[in-house]
């Protein structure tokens, strides 16, 4: 269940910008048939949700002892940038310090964490494709952040329902969950930064978040999405397996998305299969 492509609109996938890729509808489907409808009051991240959860109940209420794996791929915070108005209102006003100044503070946030040392990591200078923030509009800026946010944090609640579904399943303690993204900040910006034509938010409107703010969520990093330096590269993974996995603790082992299966099948006491194997390796 879920989209079969890359991006689309968060509130009614059937609707496309007719600004950006000439009206490209996203393919979105379900046992590899398409969905033609959607209810209202539709959000995809809330959608995957409730189907995950519903087939994560089915498969261990059905035997509770056999291993399951469910891949879920929230497509926020994807542009376009859309959020419900609940969530918006959490962060409007938040983000005038400007993308500058707010990388500096994750950076120093970061160090206070224990999650970088300043000696391997350096706060890379600005980067070229970043606006100058004293002449941007600035209360547009803060408002397409503040969805952005709102974004990430309608993922954040999402995820608690997941948890809590373990939970009341009797499995929490013995689930390994990975969380990571496929790349860094996105940088993209279809159909501009006019505020006067593009508003973050609303159903009917497919703004991005741009270079500037793109650029400044992957600090300490240099570059975003699309490049090979490690902004672009070089993402976080949480993951979290009680009794396993020693809560705090921190890694820098490098992976890669390809490491995952012969990881998993390790763990689950399973062969990865002869034709997923490239010259002797996983």
């Amino acid at each position: 269940y879920g989209l079969l492509d890359g991006c689309c609109n968060f509130f009614n996938p059937l609707q496309p910008d007719p600004k950006y890729k000439g009206g490209r509808i996203r393919k979105f489907g379900h046992n590899n048939q398409p969905v033609k409808s959607f209810p209202e009051n539709y959000y995809t991240t809330d959608a995957f949700t409730d189907h995950a959860i519903e087939t994560i109940r089915k498969t261990a209420m059905a035997d509770p002892d056999r291993p399951f794996f469910h891949h879920i791929t929230y497509t926020a915070p994807h542009y376009p940038l859309h959020a419900k108005p609940e969530d918006i209102a959490k962060y409007k006003g938040k983000f005038m310090m400007g993308w500058e100044k707010m990388r500096e503070q994750r950076y120093e946030r970061q160090l206070a964490m224990g999650l970088i040392d300043r000696e391997r990591y350096q706060l890379t200078p600005t980067d070229s494709d970043a606006y100058d923030w004293e002449t941007a509009d600035q209360e547009f800026e803060d408002h397409r952040m503040a969805v952005y946010a709102a974004m990430v944090d309608s993922v954040d609640q999402n995820i608690g329902r997941l948890l809590q579904t373990l939970k009341e399943l009797k499995v929490d303690d013995n689930t390994l969950i990975c969380f990571l993204s496929d790349n860094g900040g996105c940088a993209e910006e279809p159909g501009g930064r006019n505020p006067e034509e593009r508003n973050a938010g609303p159903i009917d409107d497919y703004v991005a978040l741009g270079p500037s703010w793109g650029w400044a969520q992957n600090a300490p990093f240099r570059r975003h999405k699309s490049w090979l330096q490690e902004g672009g590269a070089n993402t976080p993974m949480i993951a979290w397996w009680p009794g396993k996995i020693p809560a705090g603790s921190v890694s820098s082992e490098i992976m890669a998305t390809i490491d995952l299966l012969p990881t998993i099948a390790s763990l689950t006491g399973q062969q990865v299969p002869q034709d997923r194997i490239i010259d002797g390796h996983d």
